[in-house]
């Protein structure tokens, strides 16, 4: 079974580690990945692995630069080295509403990743609260990611509305952790 043919990721923190460490599972609650944010780096980089055993990275998601309004992170596969796409933060916008840009290999912008609701003001100011976007791929809305309160973060992707399988499901899964840093969660 290819690990990045489904259209429903959900990640869960890794309680009581040092750093970011994450559980992406697929919808049925089986280990598919882990992955983890490097700790104590200027420029930290994500890493998705094959399993907790860390013996097989798949993904690393990089920032472009150290500091960044419009913070631009790019999805490597690690297998063989082709970026796989990017996520540009919209720095302006973010300030009230979060969004994210979802651009392909090309660099093309192909969709976003918006915050909904009017409560997105509010959780700026409260802690733990439920986080929700909207996912576009051409204009079209086709699935969610959200965050649930829960003793530790917990978060589901879901892009069953792109059918064709237009968006990479490895963007898909490098959106959850990359997304609770970009909260600083």
């Amino acid at each position: 079974m290819d690990k990045f043919s489904a259209d429903r990721y959900i990640m869960e923190q890794k309680m009581l580690s040092i750093g970011k460490k994450y559980y992406i599972k697929d919808q049925h609650g089986n280990n598919l990945f882990f992955a983890r944010m490097e700790k104590f780096k200027l420029k930290p980089k994500i890493f998705v692995y094959n399993d907790d055993s860390r013996t097989e990275e798949i993904l690393a998601i990089a920032p472009r630069n150290i500091i960044d309004f419009n913070a631009t992170y790019d999805v490597i596969d690690s297998r063989t080295g082709e970026r796989v796409g990017s996520f540009r933060r919209d720095g302006v916008r973010s300030l009230f509403q979060n969004k994210w840009n979802i651009m392909d290999a090309n660099g093309n912008i192909i969709g976003s990743a918006q915050e909904t609701g009017i409560m997105a003001l509010v959780r700026r100011f409260i802690v733990n609260w439920k986080l929700d976007f909207e996912l576009y791929l051409n204009g079209r809305r086709i699935g969610s990611l959200t965050r649930r309160v829960s003793i530790g973060d917990k978060y589901t992707v879901d892009v069953s509305g792109d059918g064709e399988k237009i968006l990479d499901r490895r963007l898909a899964v490098a959106m959850l952790p990359l997304l609770d840093a970009g909260e600083d969660r």
